[in-house]
């Protein structure tokens, strides 16, 4: 309970520093109902979007924000999603 509060807290966390779409405001709530395992956000660098690695340079297609999630099915998937500058 305490790692899921910490984890909604650190997406509220985010929507205040950076700014998303309405799209992705929606798909950061939308990640509420299932299990976060972890989320990483950077200014520096990267997630690539093929292997959902994190690159210290910046590449063409990089995103800033990743959050890896268990989904209903159990599987653990990735949000990658990049904020306006």
């Amino acid at each position: 309970m305490i790692s899921e509060n910490k984890h909604i807290s650190t997406l509220e966390h985010l929507k205040e520093r950076f700014t998303f779409t309405p799209e992705d405001c929606k798909r950061l709530d939308n990640i509420k109902k299932y299990t976060i395992d972890s989320i990483s956000f950077t200014t520096y660098g990267g997630f690539d979007m093929v292997t959902n690695e994190f690159h210290s340079e910046e590449r063409s297609v990089c995103f800033k924000v990743r959050i890896r999630y268990i989904n209903h099915d159990g599987k653990m998937q990735y949000l990658l999603i990049q904020p306006f500058k």
